[in-house]
């Protein structure tokens, strides 16, 4: 994956100029965010750790169902 930011240097203007401008426009496109992002991804769970979740879930929406029948949260 390419993300490229192309500056040409002007005619008069100096290296910390063009410098900067490539810096502002690296920033603005969001590259610098992007590759962040990318190096410290997220792995998705498990089917295993999925399920068990979900099954979590379903025990304590259960739970808090029994505990509103019998009267002891509203």
């Amino acid at each position: 994956m390419a993300l490229n930011a192309h500056i040409t240097k002007k005619e008069k203007e100096n290296t910390l100029g063009t410098l900067k401008r490539f810096t502002q426009k690296v920033r603005g496109a969001g590259v610098v965010n992007k590759l962040k992002s990318q190096k410290f991804e997220q792995r998705k769970p498990s089917a295993l750790k999925r399920k068990n979740i979900a099954l979590r879930k379903i025990q304590k929406t259960e739970e808090r169902d029994m505990l509103r029948k019998m009267g002891k949260i509203k």
